[in-house]
């Protein structure tokens, strides 16, 4: 149908350009697949590295603040070892 060139109806022109526009968009899509994954993977990692951050301080905040409630005198212990940590 769409092989013709001349003597095509409205109708067949509007399916061969549906059909040629779909292709194009499937093959695109099959192209750039593996693309859009690896960028999905390395949003990933990003989101990843900030909750592995915000994790670090929070587990930091609450090791002062045992260490306040519980051992009032002790801050230093806490305090020099993050610093040997680091």
């Amino acid at each position: 149908m769409c092989a013709r060139p001349m003597r095509s109806t409205p109708s067949e022109i509007k399916t061969c350009q549906l059909y040629r526009d779909s292709t194009r968009v499937q093959q695109r899509i099959q192209y750039d697949m593996p693309n859009l994954e690896q960028q999905a993977l390395s949003n990933k990692l990003v989101l990843i590295d900030m909750a592995l951050i915000e994790t670090n301080v929070l587990i930091e905040q609450n090791d002062k603040m045992w260490l306040r409630t519980t051992f009032p005198g002790n801050l230093y212990l806490l305090e020099s070892k993050s610093w040997r940590w680091k």
